[in-house]
């Protein structure tokens, strides 16, 4: 007799994540693994929510520094088709959320901010509320445009899908238009109970930040006194087909100084 053993078929979104993960893998992706000091800019957000307005969202900040520093070094972001290289203007950044579905519970649908690189903070943070409060109805991920995109494909066969993967490859434009040139992914919001972590992507994009855990350790402050500072620990994955080591340095000096100076949140209180 064996033991028992439960047999569940695949659900059809794990296999669209199987074939992003698939899609990957045909990337020469590098990964730079960094804390970045965000002390400064979480008491400004705690100050803005003490002072009665509406708390700033953290990832929605993190997309608004990212895109803008992209738009300082727009190669972070193109897209190789054989010998050239695509670099288009205008940041798409893809991103996934949580909302509920008819029964209560949370279903992860992705969104994309078109042109992050040109829109205020505040703009992208609206956005992102916004694509939250849509209920899930009538479809498997929701009615935006982005979720009727990835419903389609659920649905396809998959040797249509193929298809789809094999065009993608072929039509940087078509790449974009459905999946966006930036992923960013907050897998640090599940990890309760961690001090330190970092997640390792396999996806896709020419450029992904994984947005991990917040550490805090005692250190000496600007201000003389011993305080606790918070770290936020990212992965940064380029293509180094098209970015070499030094770009990409001076681009992660730049993202650096935007995310902890809190360049963007004081617009945020007269919006």
């Amino acid at each position: 007799m064996g033991e028992k053993c439960e047999v569940r078929p695949l659900d059809k979104m794990r296999q669209i994540i199987l074939e992003i993960s698939s899609e990957g893998k045909r990337w020469n992706h590098v990964h730079g693994l960094m804390q970045i000091d965000i002390t400064a800019t979480r008491r400004m957000i705690s100050a803005i929510k003490a002072d009665g307005g509406e708390a700033p969202s953290m990832t929605g900040f993190i997309i608004s520094c990212l895109a803008r520093a992209i738009d300082q070094n727009k190669s972070l972001h193109a897209i190789r088709k054989g010998r050239n290289v695509h670099i288009f203007d205008d940041v798409d950044v893809s991103t996934v959320i949580e909302r509920d579905d008819p029964t209560g519970n949370p279903v992860p649908t992705s969104i994309i901010i078109r042109a992050a690189n040109k829109k205020p903070y505040r703009a992208i943070h609206d956005e992102i509320k916004k694509a939250r409060r849509q209920s899930v109805s009538g479809s498997v991920l929701g009615e935006s445009k982005q979720a009727k995109r990835t419903n389609m494909l659920i649905r396809l066969p998959a040797f249509i899908r193929k298809l789809v993967w094999w065009w993608s490859r072929r039509s940087p434009q078509f790449r974009k238009d459905s999946m966006g040139t930036v992923h960013v992914t907050a897998v640090g919001m599940f990890a309760d109970g961690f001090d330190a972590g970092w997640a390792i992507p396999v996806a896709p994009w020419p450029l992904i930040l994984t947005i991990g855990t917040i550490s805090k350790r005692l250190q000496r402050m600007p201000d003389g006194e011993d305080g606790v500072a918070e770290f936020i620990n990212l992965t940064l994955t380029i293509d180094h087909d098209v970015v070499d080591g030094a770009p990409a340095t001076r681009f992660l000096v730049h993202f650096k100084q935007l995310l902890e100076s809190g360049d963007g949140l004081e617009s945020f209180r007269s919006a």
